[in-house]
């Protein structure tokens, strides 16, 4: 049986090497180390590896957080991410939540804990793998022109798209979230994008589409909603723009 492999991203050698050594005494093998983003990417393409250990923190205009959204772009959504983090920052945790990670380990952690986050994360990728893939025509959704039902159980529950804050893809299924709750459906986000057409709802990344009503404040190549910031990429920032009207 092949070991599973695991891509370490963190700009500390000494550290870097020592996690190298102490995963490898638990038996998995080390797909590489990166102590940058290019480097990271650049390992991830050639060895493609099961798992990814990535420090917030690293050197370079792009940290561990945007390093794991060009990750997910290479890689897709399928592997699991567990960040190693110093710092307990609030907004550094808000964004980092937004990608989707398996877990967060704060340094220095034991070899046990490493261990136990590290089979959760591989036996919740494998569990979301042996789900059934949407066809495209679920029946999870109805939509009227301002609002829609969404499949809970066995009932459909309404949900007004001006409630919509944002969606995000999580490998073949999205979240919706809204002002009130959070929603899992089996759809990618092109085919949820397409039911749920709305002039407020805009495509800023390839996993996220937010509501323009409400945005609280947007910059560079981000956007804030209630506390999150969620990333805007530059193939959709130009669509994201022309939706706004400068005086």
């Amino acid at each position: 049986m092949d070991r599973i492999k695991i891509l370490i991203v963190e700009d500390e050698l000494v550290v870097a090497e020592d996690i190298a050594g102490r995963l490898e005494l638990c038996g998995y093998e080390i797909a590489g180390i990166a102590d940058s983003s290019e480097q990271a990417v650049e390992i991830a393409c050639r060895q493609k590896p099961d798992l990814c250990l990535v420090d917030i923190r690293i050197r370079g205009a792009v940290d561990g957080i945007d390093t794991v959204l060009l990750l997910t772009q290479k890689l897709g959504t399928g592997v699991p991410v567990i960040y190693l983090t110093a710092f307990s920052d609030a907004a550094i945790l808000n964004k980092a939540k937004l990608t989707y990670p398996a877990a967060f380990i704060v340094k220095p952690f034991r070899d046990r804990e490493l261990q136990i986050a590290i089979e959760l994360a591989l036996q919740n990728a494998e569990r979301m793998h042996k789900r059934i893939e949407p066809d495209g025509d679920s029946k999870e959704l109805f939509r009227l022109d301002d609002r829609f039902f969404l499949k809970i159980g066995n009932r459909f529950e309404k949900v007004y798209i001006a409630d919509v804050a944002w969606l995000a893809a999580e490998r073949s299924y999205c979240e919706i979230v809204t002002s009130r709750k959070r929603y899992t459906v089996a759809s990618n986000l092109s085919q949820l994008a397409a039911k749920l057409e709305h002039p407020s709802l805009v495509r800023v990344h390839r996993s996220f589409m937010v509501n323009l009503e409400h945005i609280d404040a947007f910059e560079g190549n981000s956007v804030l909603i209630r506390q999150q910031e969620i990333p805007v990429s530059s193939n959709y920032k130009d669509d994201f723009l022309k939706r706004f009207r400068f005086l």
